[in-house]
């Protein structure tokens, strides 16, 4: 039969391929009949599909109207499958009772272009895609609770991702928030959030800028390089006509407007945000009022975005993109026995050109040159208690990057993917900080009580890399990728070869099923030096193996299910400096609490479920489950990361009472954080006296009391004579659940009981309280 279809004869009419069966099989005393259509998923009947009665063998032909006959089949159960190049396969079983005619009607659904197919399990947030696994639209990304209408709010909530709810810096499957790669439209940022001095509140890009983002958790694709834990892949929106967007909220006034030219030809977007957090802050901050009267408090930023595209022809388009950020922090508390001054200022600014050019039908090529540049200026005093700190932090970071992407389609069954890149790094420091500690603690694992840091260097190095991968329709419903990309960095001479494996089963009404394994390296880059902590070593790239296996379904009545579990193995961590009782302090590297963890290997595992209801008019509801283990080994011992939450639940449900009016409420759930325990014990003198000290337990063996809040966004829109109103409250932690933070403490917190014991009684420190917000937007 193959031969026939060779030879063009697969368009002989069908009652003519029956004959021929039915001839063949006569004299059987008990044959029946199968018959029936094929049709596609609009119901249209489809011409010169191959249906096939798996048991016999038998093959035969639609016809004009779809149609086809089976004669001669046994009685008994049968499974009758049609194909048809372009869609997909389908089966249908059938009972067969001798001396009837059976009826059996079979759809098939088009096949997704190999471009179209996500064979990496994702998240897509804003846009549409059918084909990423979990889709959340703008419209419902708009209705959810986020604090400053910030897009990476949203990613935290996402699984696989924690946060703590302060910032919006995020890790993705167990990594640390470095080692996430975050794009925007191709171009890398760095750095890319305001306030730093409170670990990044806010991140720099507008989110009315963004027309979709996709979360890729781990084993993504070879085209993604230098990241180790996951990749925030960002686009920005096409304009489809003129508008104009003006907004004021209680964090920041924020401005757009979008528009076509050139006859349609050519278009352009401008977004900028102007903020004022020391408003919403004063309403939170300090117990205290009158010292937080007295205290000059003045976090500032803004940000803006532009973008300009022209379509010369229908090969040819050129695309210009500006991206730039700013802060400004002014802090001077002079309260009873501390004086702390801060006076700091960041940068963003990113530059770059795109051409795309079409070849022929099947091949596109992205060429990308840029320019970027991120700075600070910290000066920092501190006294209180007796310690005693000064930073000057002078920092510039200049980055030029050239890249080609490129994309050719072999029939339907072949995608390649490849592309090269070069990067130049050029990174000034100018640091010093000079430290003495009253309260240090009397253990090697801790800082000294005395230390002077001094660093005054520029360091440069380049960056090299190159990938192809291959797009593979293996079956019509068996997809894969294999890549493999190389990279050079020359601070630390270093290359490294990356494989990487990805496969997508379609499993027709049982949903897709994903696969992915992969190596992946993260360089050490001229502008992360720990010269706070006086650290002036660069380190060889961070090797991690991925293993990632997902499955997801859409059951047909409103409902999405999906699943994923992942391992992630890292054999030579960088080591790195943390805060470990006080993680939030903008002045981290002055603090008593500043240690150094260098583990021998790391590994962070877990399985999340993800459930959506979506089939109700007025309400939908969506949550997921995680459980996960990231741990370090440090001197011998599964130690837990600082973010490692086992258990982890979140609930969220949309609810429109009324045709104008939406309510969104999302509960957050997870295990309480890793803690270290402390307690005093007397220690004697040579003078027959003894000294109070803090005597710290292992790190990050214990834990903080589990981590709830409720958080919520009350909306409505308002349709108006020239364009539409949103009037919105957004209210983080509602019930004003005082989260466990950290502690710090002084001399004064350890004490001599009545019985002769020691008490240690720290500063308690908890997450964000009650935090409300509202705005008002008006597009037109």
């Amino acid at each position: 039969m193959n031969d026939f279809r060779k030879c063009g004869l697969a368009r002989i009419p069908t009652f003519i391929a029956a004959f021929g069966i039915s001839f063949g099989l006569c004299g059987a005393a008990n044959a029946a009949t199968v018959t029936g259509s094929v049709r596609d998923s609009e119901g249209a009947p489809l011409a010169g599909a191959e249906v096939l009665l798996r048991a016999a063998g038998t093959t035969v032909f639609t016809d004009e109207q779809g149609q086809f006959t089976l004669a001669g089949v046994s009685p008994g159960s049968h499974v009758v499958e049609a194909r048809l190049t372009g869609f997909t396969v389908a089966e249908e079983p059938v009972e067969v009772v001798e001396g009837q005619v059976a009826e059996v009607t079979l759809r098939l659904f088009p096949v997704a272009a190999l471009g179209e197919i996500d064979v990496v399990a994702s998240y897509s947030l804003i846009g549409d895609s059918a084909t990423s696994g979990v889709t959340l639209g703008s419209e419902q990304i708009g209705r959810m609770p986020h604090f400053g209408d910030d897009l990476y709010r949203v990613i935290a909530i996402l699984p696989g991702v924690t946060s703590n709810g302060a910032s919006s810096q995020f890790n993705i499957c167990g990594g640390l928030a470095r080692e996430s790669l975050v794009e925007l439209d191709r171009q890398e940022l760095f750095e890319p959030f305001h306030l730093k001095e409170f670990d990044g509140v806010f991140s720099i890009v507008d989110p009315k800028a963004v027309g979709g983002m996709d979360l890729q958790p781990g084993g993504f694709p070879a085209e993604y390089g230098d990241r180790s834990a996951g990749v925030v892949d960002m686009k920005t929106r096409q304009p489809a006509d003129s508008q104009i967007d003006l907004g004021l909220s209680l964090t920041s006034a924020w401005a757009g407007a979008a528009g076509k030219f050139g006859d349609g030809r050519g278009d352009w977007l401008v977004s900028g945000r102007r903020g004022y957090l020391d408003i919403v802050l004063g309403l939170v901050g300090s117990s205290d009022e009158e010292d937080e009267e007295e205290a000059e408090f003045k976090p500032r930023y803004w940000d803006l975005f532009a973008r300009t595209s022209y379509r010369f022809d229908d090969r040819n388009s050129l695309t210009f993109r500006l991206l730039a950020a700013d802060d400004s922090f002014v802090f001077d508390d002079d309260d009873v026995g501390e004086r702390t001054r801060i006076d700091s200022g960041y940068g963003n600014a990113f530059g770059w050109i795109n051409h795309q050019v079409l070849f022929g039908s099947s091949t596109v090529l992205d060429t990308t040159f840029s320019a970027g540049r991120v700075d600070r200026d910290r000066g920092i005093s501190n006294e209180g208690t007796g310690d005693v700190g000064t930073i000057r932090d002078i920092r510039k970071m200049d980055l030029f990057t050239v890249r080609q992407d490129g994309a050719r389609e072999i029939g339907d069954a072949h995608l390649l993917s490849f592309g090269l890149f070069a990067r130049a790094f050029d990174s000034d420091y100018d640091y010093a900080n000079s430290v003495d500690l009253a309260a240090a603690i009397p253990d090697p694992r801790f800082p000294p009580p005395q230390r002077v840091t001094r660093y005054d260097d520029a360091v440069s190095s380049e960056q090299y890399g190159v990938y192809a991968s291959d797009r593979i329709r293996l079956t019509g419903r068996l997809t894969a990728e294999l890549g493999a990309r190389w990279d050079r960095e020359t601070l630390t001479d270093s290359d490294q070869i990356s494989p990487r494996i990805n496969l997508m089963a379609d499993l027709g009404g049982a949903g897709r099923m994903r696969f992915g394994w992969g190596h992946f390296y993260q360089s050490h880059r001229p502008n992360e030096l720990d010269v706070p902590d006086g650290d002036f070593r660069f380190f060889p790239p961070e090797k991690s193996v991925h293993w990632t296996l997902g499955w997801e379904r859409s059951f047909g009545t409103g409902w999405t299910a999906k699943l994923d579990a992942y391992r992630r193995e890292t054999g030579n961590p960088r080591p790195r400096y943390e805060n470990l009782f006080d993680p939030l302090s903008p002045i981290p590297e002055v603090r008593n609490d500043r240690v150094l963890l260098a583990p021998e290997e790391s590994l962070a595992q877990g399985v999340e479920l993800f459930a959506r209801y979506a089939g109700a008019r007025r309400w939908e509801v969506w949550g997921h489950y995680a459980w996960s283990k990231t741990e370090d080994l440090l001197n011998g011992v599964w130690t837990p990361r600082s973010f490692d939450q086992t258990h982890a639940v979140t609930l969220a449900a949309n609810l429109r009472p009324w045709e104008k009016w939406n309510l969104n409420l999302l509960w957050i759930w997870h295990t309480g954080w890793p803690a270290t325990a402390v307690r005093g014990e007397a220690v004697p003198r040579p003078d027959g006296g003894f000294d109070l000290v803090p005597v710290v337990g292992p790190f990050y063996q214990e834990r903080h009391a589990d981590y709830h809040r409720l958080d919520l966004r009350l909306s409505r829109d308002f349709k108006l004579r020239r364009g539409t109103m949103n009037l919105f409250i957004d209210v983080q932690n509602a019930y004003d659940q005082q989260n466990e933070a950290g502690f710090d403490f002084d001399r004064d917190s350890l004490f001599l009981r009545p019985d002769g014991s020691v008490a240690f009684a720290p500063e308690y420190e908890n997450w964000l309280g009650i935090l409300p917000s509202f705005g008002i937007g008006w597009k037109f």
